[in-house]
């Protein structure tokens, strides 16, 4: 498998087992992850970055800041996921 595929393996991981929207997926960062040496992790969600074009953001990035949906703003969403053993 070539290196490209491994991370792969785990963003599609995380967004199964977690029930993650493609946008939420997008939104995680390295500090939203929690992996501790046994037992399961997790992702905290804060954010979405849908991808919705730069003529339409006010930054002129692909992808706009935004809540989780249906949630308020400030709103944490925490996602258990599997860690290898």
């Amino acid at each position: 498998m070539h290196a490209r595929g491994r991370r792969l393996v785990g963003l599609f991981a995380c967004m199964y087992y977690g029930a993650l929207r493609t946008a939420e997926a997008v939104g995680v960062t390295s500090a939203d992850v929690k992996l501790p040496e046994t037992g399961w992790g997790t992702v905290l969600l804060n954010r979405t970055r849908p991808s919705v074009g730069k003529q339409w953001t006010d930054s002129g990035e692909t992808h706009d800041d935004r809540g989780l949906k249906d949630r308020p703003a400030e709103e944490v969403r925490l996602v258990p996921i599997p860690t290898p053993d």
